[in-house]
């Protein structure tokens, strides 16, 4: 079996079926392949209809909501490919999303994670190039506090030429496709992560012993935050930045909650006040609200908890949900 992808379901039925259609009509009779659809207890969910969309998709059912990092891994025991591409329900795969892409992990022995550019349905750019180029650190962190941020831009010098594949630091968990010994060697996500800072956190391990590149000769399109709640994502994507400080060590985490509630807090209140903008107060209203709300998280939970990696039943999630 040359690939195995992976697609993980949760009441996105629509747009995992779109997603299927799309990777049907698109990759190449020479790729063997199979699709493994880990459906995380939806209830708009359909099997029969599912299975016709695709005679090499497996079906594997779970009761429950395991979360993103978990139904990888669960999916990814399962399969047998050569190579494995982990792709997101809200994807659509162009002409040359897969078959160019595997030609050149296949072909270049560096090469031991790849990621394409992702764009939106209009054809526009949807993630800047510099992202991944950063590293989640302290320093970076920083330099994201409003304000900060607008004075000091991150920027990499590449060259002139408007399309390239290079190393980075970074790739996104929508598209990421990699050779099987990457999965097998390093025991693929963190499950305490329920979902967001998965990817970030195995890229961080993963970067010590395999090479992660990206390119931009190949794309497709994200219909990002169509798969989930855009506030509860949110909040849930800090709480799962709180827990990957903390495994970072408690020094860490420490100066981490000293840059949120010393810089960050404050700063959005007084921009919330202050800001001349009604749609800028609304912005930092809300991340007002989130600080607010991880309080509980980042203080008690996170802490006394005692996370570490692979913690059998050790996921952290918003208690909405649960």
């Amino acid at each position: 079996m040359d690939l195995s992808i992976v697609i993980i379901n949760y009441n996105t039925s629509g747009l995992t079926a779109a997603c299927i259609n799309s990777l049907t009509q698109n990759i190449s009779p020479k790729i063997e392949y199979e699709i493994l659809l880990v459906d995380n207890g939806s209830v708009d969910f359909n099997k029969r209809s599912f299975r016709l969309l695709n005679p090499f998709l497996k079906i594997i059912p779970n009761d429950t909501n395991l979360g993103f990092g978990r139904a990888n891994n669960l999916a990814m025991k399962s399969s047998i490919g050569d190579y494995i591409l982990l792709l997101n329900s809200d994807t659509i795969l162009l002409e040359e999303s897969i078959n160019g892409p595997f030609q050149l992990i296949n072909e270049n022995v560096d090469i031991d994670v790849l990621g394409i550019k992702q764009i939106r349905e209009d054809k526009t750019e949807l993630v800047p190039r510099k992202v991944y180029f950063k590293e989640e650190n302290l320093k970076n962190y920083i330099l994201n506090i409003p304000i900060l941020n607008k004075l000091i831009s991150f920027k990499k010098s590449i060259g002139p030429n408007s399309k390239k594949t290079l190393k980075v630091n970074h790739l996104s968990g929508a598209y990421m496709l990699f050779k099987r010994k990457v999965f097998e060697n390093t025991g693929g996500f963190d499950e305490d992560f329920f979902m967001y800072y998965e990817e970030t956190e195995w890229l961080k391990r993963l970067r010590k012993d395999y090479n992660l590149y990206y390119t931009e000769y190949f794309e497709f399109i994200h219909l990002h935050g169509r798969s989930s709640s855009r506030l509860i994502m949110q909040y849930q994507m800090h709480l799962s930045r709180g827990l990957f400080w903390y495994k970072k060590g408690v020094f860490y985490y420490l100066l981490f909650l000293m840059i949120t509630y010393i810089l960050y807090l404050p700063i959005s209140i007084l921009l919330l006040i202050f800001h001349t903008s009604k749609a800028t107060r609304l912005h930092f209203k809300k991340y007002v609200f989130i600080y607010s709300k991880m309080l509980k998280y980042y203080f008690n939970i996170i802490p006394f908890k005692r996370y570490r990696t692979h913690q059998p039943n050790g996921m952290l999630k918003l208690n909405e949900l649960v």
